[in-house]
């Protein structure tokens, strides 16, 4: 069967109005605020709401990549922690995905102002994806993470409604849908991009037709949707879902809106019945009043510091609900907000902000009832590390162009290293002459120079290095030597494991040359390979090119400094150097 549900959709992706349109759900931008714009009629041909039904709101559902933005779909407060929607509208969703909901009326929207988060969202056990239609399951509850007051709340129909009133008295009653959903029917606008600004609460009024035809099995009610086009009273669709289906001039919740057939929101509207034992059984255990749970963090110590870096934090915690009922737990920093929801939880430093932070836990049971229990803990920052890799010490000449180069590390960096703006060299005594990890700077008169590089984080933490050189008027030009294979700090996989030896090993090809002012390109044994690392032999070969098989005696990794020293026939020696790290994993 096509088109069995108004889908909700996402906010600046098309509304889709072709196969399954489930009722409800739009997605949003991810902006702080929502712009105010003109709203046309709502809920197609519906009527502004204006106040008449403040406990019926929006919830927002963050969209997995790499659709972003936020699904959409309306609902009804019940109590002030429990609100009900349809199970399309929560279901399939990641449990650390958090939802949002507001009962604003109408934009501007402010993310931080107008939604109360979601603690756990609760889809009927028995929904799976309108799979054994007509019945569907399609209901759900969302349990607020903060109490909703002075909205009011929907009240649920006396059990068997539509099964034990006449079918003249029901043709005769009138019902009124409310929702935040899409705005027109017609196929231009069902297939438009839906804007934030299509996000305000309308109602409608619709009839009765049956609770027994092929599309309603046991737990749906079928109801007119869109009549008169316009002209007449209106109806539901895409946005629309899990909103109430109110019994007229009151606050009876009788249905949760739930799917259509036919496509752009015309035709007849489906909305999963209130009044079943199917519905009632569900619900039951989210509206009795039951006792709070208990929790006590057990992770992480108190006043324990963490660096921040990538590297994790566990959170964990004890939890008791005296009914032994599902419990959610969720975690809040004062400093950086929502952390994630679970129990344990797993976070990564990297994501939080320096300094001291209160964390809270709270416990949230399947009524709403909750408990919190907080944790203090520190973010501190690791200062970086530099050293100087280039040159080594020794004599250069005036006016040569030297390269110095460093490595960098700061382990509360991404990539665990700084910015080249974060790295100044200069003259010992004197002022900063170049940024970046690697530079090249000459000196114009002989004598002796040290040269210090600064490494400064977005904090203020230092560590510096240095290099003492001698610098010199020279008569003979001493080579220039570089490498152009492979690139410095590089990574490479194990080749093999030498049996005879006892080693890992990695072939690894080596390119490079030198330019002597006097002699031109130097060649064969004017040109050495050699590595520092003590597992094996220094010398790796001669000339411009050779493959090396570079060793490690452990699995986890070795670093090889490969240098190339290049030696002109005036004895003048210059060297390049990479670095190289061979490993696999264990």
């Amino acid at each position: 069967m096509t088109n069995r549900s108004r889908l909700g959709s996402w906010l600046t992706v098309v509304v889709a109005a072709a196969t399954l349109l489930l009722a409800a759900c739009s997605a949003t931008p991810d902006a702080g605020l929502l712009p105010d714009a003109d709203i046309g009629t709502s809920i197609v041909h519906g009527q502004p709401d204006t106040g008449a039904h403040p406990y019926v709101g929006l919830i927002l559902t963050q969209a997995p990549p790499p659709i972003g933005g936020f699904f959409v779909c309306s609902g009804t407060l019940l109590t002030p922690t429990v609100f009900l929607t349809a199970a399309h509208c929560i279901a399939g969703f990641d449990p650390a995905t958090p939802s949002l909901v507001t009962f604003k009326e109408e934009g501007p929207y402010n993310f931080a102002n107008d939604f109360v988060l979601a603690a756990a969202r609760y889809p009927h056990p028995m929904w799976d994806d309108y799979s054994q239609f007509p019945d569907t399951y399609d209901i759900g509850v969302v349990i607020l993470s903060e109490p909703v007051e002075g909205v009011g709340f929907g009240e649920l129909p006396p059990a068997g409604y539509f099964d034990d009133t006449s079918q003249k008295e029901l043709k005769r009653a009138r019902f009124t849908p409310v929702g935040y959903g899409l705005q027109d029917s017609a196929p231009i606008q069902a297939n438009r991009p839906m804007e934030p600004w299509d996000l305000a609460r309308y109602k409608a009024t619709q009839s009765f037709i049956t609770v027994n035809s092929a599309n309603t099995g046991t737990q749906t009610v079928m109801l007119t949707n869109n009549p008169g086009f316009g002209n007449g009273s209106g109806g539901t669709c895409s946005g629309d879902s899990g909103g109430p289906i109110l019994l007229e001039g009151t606050n009876i919740v009788t249905a949760v809106n739930s799917f259509g057939i036919a496509p752009y929101c015309v035709g007849n509207d489906y909305a999963f019945r209130t009044d079943t034992s199917v519905a009632r059984d569900f619900l039951q255990g989210f509206l009795d009043p039951g006792e709070p749970p208990t929790i006590d963090i057990t992770s992480p110590t108190p006043g324990a510091n963490f660096s921040r870096r990538v590297s994790n934090i566990f959170f964990i915690a004890d939890v008791l609900d005296p009914e032994d009922g599902d419990v959610t737990v969720s975690w809040t920093s004062n400093r950086s907000g929502l952390l994630g929801t679970g129990n344990p939880l797993t976070y990564n430093t990297a994501s939080m902000a320096y300094g001291a932070h209160t964390i809270t836990a709270r416990a949230t049971d399947m009524q709403g009832n909750s408990a919190t229990d907080t944790v203090s803990l520190t973010i501190v920052n690791d200062p970086p590390t530099v050293d100087i890799f280039a040159p080594p010490p020794g004599t250069f000449c005036t006016g040569e162009a030297i390269t110095f180069r460093a490595t960098v590390i700061d382990v509360n960096e991404i990539g665990a290293t700084l910015p080249d703006a974060r790295v100044g060299w200069r003259v010992d005594g004197g002022s900063t002459f170049a940024t970046g990890k690697t530079v090249v700077q000459s000196f114009g008169s002989a004598g002796n120079v040290r040269v210090v590089v600064l490494a400064i984080d977005d904090q203020g933490a230092t560590d510096e290095d240095w290099v003492d050189l001698g610098i010199e008027d020279c008569t003979n030009q001493p080579p220039v030597a570089s490498i152009t294979t492979p690139s410095s700090d590089i990574e490479r996989n194990y080749d093999g494991f030498d049996g005879g030896r006892g080693q890992w090993y990695a072939d690894v090809v080596l390119v490079g040359s030198a330019i002597d002012p006097e002699d031109g390109a130097l060649t064969g044994g004017d040109l050495v390979w050699t590595t520092d690392y003590a597992g094996q032999l220094p010398i790796l070969g001669t000339g411009t090119s050779l493959t090396a098989r570079l060793y490690s005696t452990t699995c986890t990794g070795v670093t090889h400094t490969i240098k190339l020293t290049a030696t002109d026939s005036d004895g003048n020696v210059r060297t390049a150097l990479v670095r190289i790290r061979i490993w696999t994993l264990c």
